[in-house]
């Protein structure tokens, strides 16, 4: 499955399996771990400006990380291990000022950790 088109646009994601919103109905917690998904993350991620909680390990994951996926401002816990990720960190991973956990392993990331994070 298509991490782009999964699951379908136009519902409630609120409704989708995996997904948990806060109580204004905001997402805030995504768990679509070992869901078979393939594709790259894409850029809209960004829109999810409540999200604390993002588990995409054990996928089928592939490309970089869009810049606009370090908007995501509150993440706290991110997941993204046992997947096939490449390139480079951004410095712009100094924007999550609220990032508690970070599980990268199993990747093609290359390049230094940037010193946001060090």
């Amino acid at each position: 499955r298509d991490f782009a088109t999964f699951p379908q646009m136009g519902q409630d994601e609120c409704l989708w399996n995996g997904v948990t919103c806060n109580e204004n109905g905001k997402v805030s917690r995504i768990d679509f771990s070992d869901s078979g998904l393939s594709g790259t993350i894409p850029p809209e991620m960004r829109l999810l400006q409540h999200l604390q909680v993002l588990d995409l390990s054990a996928n089928q994951l592939h490309g970089t990380l869009p810049d606009e996926f370090y908007d995501l401002r509150s993440l706290q816990r991110l997941y993204l291990y046992h997947n096939q990720l490449e390139g480079t960190l951004s410095p712009y991973i100094g924007q999550w000022r609220e990032l508690e956990y970070l599980h990268l392993s199993h990747n093609k990331f290359t390049g230094n950790i940037p010193r946001q994070l060090q």
